[in-house]
């Protein structure tokens, strides 16, 4: 299998003008970007920043006005600013930065919202970039889709590119405790929200095929999918046309959540400091439940070397109504038995910082 991703002639035929050609190419030879191969030790920052461009960033093509194209990216924090220019730095590119303020109005109250515009106004790594599949323009109006090479790529890229991604519209992963009077008292809730992306509504089928793609990465990193849907709900742009809300819904079980979170949130460091205490609890308690199952299994294998049920408790140090119910009752290892509180964890850990 070939190792290389792309070549001057991919580069050539993203472009429908000859003029520079020759100069955008060189630029790109010179930082070591083309060809660009799968051994190329910058291939982790570009999938990196490719992931950011399917989500908060974009390429915007304005060659038609002033020969100018740009790769932009919308961020919340000094330190992603600082994220983003380190990696731009390591391919040999300079950004220029902006810090924003603006408004937002939600039920009535109206909030200002800061954050930093950061722009590269270079044509050579703005073709890189269409080159390898990123859209240019308004995402909700295109048709596009995760390119193979990030597809059907080492899971190392395809992390890179989650990473980034689910940093800019990924979901934030939150605990908060919930009181069932009925069910045993207060217990933890894990909150996940979907990844939530915009289509036309002519544009529906290929929003669907997009949301699969990132689906089927999510997964391949045991991260589970509970379904795909678009809201019923239309709404009216200023064009006449409209769009749709397209839906990732996320399992919020324990595992699936944790591996959520270890995926990381490149260049958001907002959602970084979120999940710093709760990717440790969910540590914590996915060894527990991975603990509570192999008792499960071990009193299984001792009751089929011969042991009796008692027997089987009494080994394990279990009660015998547990290892009835599992063995006699074919009940699953699946009630919390833990009983630990996220916030009265975090109190005794030290992590009581909201």
């Amino acid at each position: 299998m070939s190792r290389i991703i792309l070549t001057k002639i991919d580069i050539v035929r993203s472009f429908n003008q000859q003029m520079y050609m020759n100069e955008y190419i060189q630029q790109l030879e010179e930082r070591n970007l083309l060809p660009l191969t799968k051994n190329n030790k910058k291939l982790k920052i570009i999938a990196r920043l490719c992931g950011a461009l399917f989500s908060d960033g974009s390429l915007y093509d304005g060659s038609k006005i002033n020969n100018y194209r740009e790769i932009s990216f919308a961020l919340g924090q000094k330190e992603d600013v600082e994220e983003l220019e380190k990696d731009f730095k390591i391919l040999n590119y300079k950004i220029h930065k902006k810090q924003t303020k603006g408004e937002m109005t939600i039920n009535g109250r109206t909030f200002t919202i800061e954050g930093f515009r950061v722009r590269c106004a270079s044509t050579s790594l703005f073709l890189l970039f269409k080159s390898l599949g990123v859209p240019v323009g308004k995402k909700t109006d295109k048709k596009y889709y995760i390119p193979n090479w990030i597809m059907n790529g080492p899971k190392d890229i395809k992390k890179e590119f989650l990473s980034a991604y689910i940093g800019g519209d990924g979901p934030r992963v939150t605990i908060r405790i919930q009181d069932r009077k009925k069910h045993g008292g207060p217990h933890n809730m894990i909150d996940i929200n979907d990844i939530e992306f915009y289509k036309r509504t002519d544009l529906i089928k290929s929003g669907y095929k997009l949301a699969e793609q990132i689906s089927n990465l999510l997964e391949e990193f045991d991260i589970n999918i509970n379904r795909v849907f678009h809201d019923k709900e239309e709404f009216p742009r200023k064009d006449g046309s409209k769009s749709v809300s397209i839906h990732i819904a996320i399992s919020s079980k324990v595992e699936s959540a944790l591996n959520l979170c270890k995926l990381g949130y490149s260049y958001c460091n907002q959602k970084r400091e979120i999940t710093r205490d709760v990717i440790k609890f969910l540590k914590v308690i996915a060894d527990k439940r991975k603990a509570w199952k192999d008792l499960y299994n071990k009193s299984f294998e001792l009751y089929n070397k011969g042991k009796t049920t008692k027997e089987v408790s009494e080994t394990l140090n279990l009660s015998y109504e547990t290892v009835f119910g599992w063995i006699k009752n074919n009940k699953n290892p699946t009630i919390n038995q833990h009983h630990i509180l996220y916030n009265k964890w975090r109190l005794e850990n030290g992590n009581s910082r909201d």
